[in-house]
């Protein structure tokens, strides 16, 4: 990585959460390389501490309410806000609900925006009630490419759709350091199916209860869910939910004897790149994923992992690396190559730095 040669200015980073995912495999990952070449990066996230803490949490929804309705009022006036704003980044949203008000504002301060986007935004998100959506703005992400020099989208099905809408679309997929993830993984006599996701998306295992029953009635397995509860009775197989952090990812992982990926085959997962599934094939763990997705378009079956769309390839597929450690072993290794070569940190990152030193250097100062 290059080292700062020239003082570029200050990056203020909009986001409606704190620490989310996919902050966390884009933006926070790339701050350390973008100072690195003379920026500065500040975050100014919608939710407060204590909205933060509720949101993964199920229920509390008066308390949520209440915490929303704080954050929305406060947001305006919290820190961090920098003097001069030489680049304003936005990560999806600014704001969950309502217009792009903090963007638009937030933009006229700035000499250059830049607009990523992770997830098809254009379309309602998964699990959203028509309550939550009357408040929501569809068709922000459009005003917000419109005001952006720069969109960075992570795949190209996304970036196909924003197109048309947009000044200049990147596609910049996240950037995954295998290295942080290798690690020994323990023998056991009874394998350990994982999951690893939030409260938002454990309910995607239901998609899967009747092949991991019959499985279970076949074979001993264990079954951990991680990041939120685990919404299914799989008699005779033992069940654990286990809290995620960022500390414990790695051990978590490697906990893992296979790696769990079912989606539903909706139109918001079609444009989806999970995240666990790049985080399972880099720890080097065998796949079982829906042909959904990013699954669909980078795993190459009983090569570098396994696609199964029906409850039959469900059971057949986890039978076989259930009953065989060695094809365990070898599809774990043919993933981690994978990520290796087409997710590698190096190329990504030094390609995020060139994007904000262009759009840097051409920003356009208002008269």
């Amino acid at each position: 990585m290059g080292q700062v040669d020239v003082e570029r200015g200050v990056i203020l980073g909009l986001a409606s959460h704190r620490d989310s995912p996919g902050q966390r495999f884009r933006i926070h990952a790339w701050a350390p390389h973008l100072e690195a070449v003379g920026f500065r990066y500040v975050e100014k996230p919608f939710a407060t501490p204590s909205l933060q803490h509720l949101l993964p949490q199920r229920g509390h929804a008066i308390e949520k309410a209440w915490h929303s309705l704080v954050s929305t009022a406060t947001y305006p006036v919290r820190s961090p806000r920098p003097s001069a704003v030489d680049v304003l980044f936005v990560y999806r949203e600014a704001m969950p609900m309502g217009p792009p008000v903090m963007e638009t504002v937030m933009r006229r301060k700035a000499r250059s925006m830049v607009y990523d986007i992770d997830d098809p935004i254009f379309l309602p998100p998964e699990g959203s009630t028509p309550w939550t959506r009357r408040f929501r703005d569809a068709s922000k992400w459009r005003t917000l490419c419109g005001l952006a020099d720069l969109t960075i989208c992570i795949n190209e099905l996304i970036a196909e759709v924003v197109r048309p809408h947009a000044r200049r679309v990147e596609v910049v997929p996240n950037a995954i350091d295998v290295g942080a993830y290798v690690g020994v993984r323990p023998e056991r006599d009874v394998p350990v199916l994982g999951y690893s996701g939030s409260h938002t998306t454990t309910y995607l295992m239901r998609s899967i209860e009747a092949p991991l029953r019959r499985l279970a009635r076949e074979t001993p397995v264990e079954i951990h869910v991680v990041g939120g509860p685990a919404l299914v009775d799989v008699p005779g197989a033992r069940l654990r939910e286990v809290p995620w952090s960022a500390a414990t990812e790695r051990d978590v992982l490697l906990g893992f004897d296979i790696g769990l990926a079912p989606a539903t085959d909706t139109p918001w997962n079609r444009y989806k790149s999970f995240v666990k599934v790049l985080l399972y094939m880099a720890s080097g763990l065998p796949v079982v994923a829906s042909p959904v997705g990013l699954p669909a378009r980078m795993i190459r079956n009983g090569d570098n992992g396994f696609l199964a769309a029906t409850d039959d390839e469900w059971v057949d597929r986890l039978r076989s690396l259930v009953d065989d450690r060695g094809l365990r072993e070898r599809l774990g290794a043919a993933a981690q190559a994978t990520i290796a070569q087409e997710f590698a940190t190096e190329p990504q990152l030094s390609r995020i730095q060139s994007l904000f030193v262009d759009v840097a250097s051409a920003r356009q100062r208002r008269g």
